[in-house]
């Protein structure tokens, strides 16, 4: 899906869910990355609200898969977050512009 510039706006993504999607990109061994959104909001300087909204884009655009997870007794703990294999091939360029580091 490409705009009147050109430019591919399925996989165009904000300074914020680059950071997040090069979080779980680099954590990520094909097992995925167990992490809590309040996790990830800490580890990356962001609001809880940036990474909730930016982790529904990821999944939206079919880049991050998230599963539950639960203790015995059915309360959810941290969920586990996977590239998709289109996010895989694709990792390059769409981290391309993205800061190594998180914000300060």
């Amino acid at each position: 899906m490409r705009n009147c510039t050109g430019r591919n706006t399925r996989l165009s993504l904000s300074p914020s869910q680059k950071q997040i999607l090069r979080h779980i990109a680099v954590s990520d061994d094909n097992k995925g990355i167990s992490i809590s959104k309040r996790e990830l909001a800490e580890q990356l300087g962001y609001s809880f609200a940036t990474i909730e909204n930016g982790l529904r884009v990821l999944s939206v655009k079919g880049l991050v898969r998230a599963k539950a997870a639960h203790k015995d007794d059915g309360g959810q703990v941290a969920n586990l977050y996977r590239l998709t294999a289109i996010c895989r091939r694709n990792l390059t360029t769409l981290l391309r512009g993205a800061s190594a580091n998180p914000r300060p």
